[in-house]
Formats: structure tokens, sequence, C-alpha cells
């Protein structure tokens, strides 16, 4: 059995209002809407949080690219100065390889972001749903 605690806040003029007024459309007690929006507040701070990791992925991938380049200007330096071109070749083939499991492994982190997030948009949808039915 959850253990229930009876809490009293205060309000101002405007607030009890639109307090009220959400009470009366949704007939719902005030203490029923308040709960849900603790609830709804909990999944919006997770959803603002995924936004900023896909920004910082963003940003990471956005300089990931702009390294290629500078890779490709770094091999073709490294080929005017190298007798043994093979040796050069396989070096650089190793460094785009793991440049690449590099990507790959980003790639699917970001993957697993979109999927949080739009399995935390869904549970948020529910509760909206939930609370639109009880209405």
């Amino acid at each position: 059995m959850i253990k229930k605690k009876r809490f009293h806040i205060y309000l101002n003029q405007f607030d009890n209002k639109k307090l009220t007024e959400l009470s009366n459309k949704r007939k719902e007690t005030k203490s029923a809407i308040i709960r849900k929006l603790i609830h709804i507040e909990k999944y919006a701070k997770t959803l603002e949080q995924i936004e900023i990791n896909n920004h910082i992925n963003s940003e990471f991938l956005y300089q990931i690219a702009k390294l290629g380049n500078n890779i490709n200007q770094i091999a073709y330096h490294l080929n005017i100065d190298i007798t043994s071109h093979d040796k050069a070749k396989d070096n650089l083939i190793e460094i785009l390889t793991d440049f690449k499991n590099v990507l790959n492994m980003h790639k699917e982190k970001i993957q697993k972001n979109k999927i949080y997030k739009d399995t935390i948009l869904n549970s948020y949808q529910t509760i909206r749903d939930n609370s639109n039915e009880q209405q």
C-alpha cells in the first residue's frame, strides 16, 4: 500500500484560477491535476536531456567529418616524402578503418538515443491519452 502524505500549497490568485479551470475542464480534483503535472515534468526533463545529447552527437559527427579532410591532407603530404608507398598505404588504410569503426559506434549510439526518445514520447502520449479518457 502506498503511503499518502498531505501537502498544503499556496497559490496566487492567477495560479489558483488556472488550476481550478483545469480541474473543471478535466472533471478531476486539483490534487489529481497536480500529480499528473509532476509525472509529465519527469518525462519532459528526460526529453530535454536527450535533445541535448543529440545536439552534442551532431556536433561530434560534424567534427569527425572535418577530421576526414585533415586525414586526406596528411596522407597527401606523407605520400610526397615517403619512399615506401606500400608502407604509407598500409598505415593509411589502418587509420581509415579505425576511423570508420569509431563513426559506426557513434552512429549506433545515436540510433539508441532516438529509440529511447521515441519510447519516452510514447509513454508521455499514453499518460496524456489516459488523462484525456478520464475526462
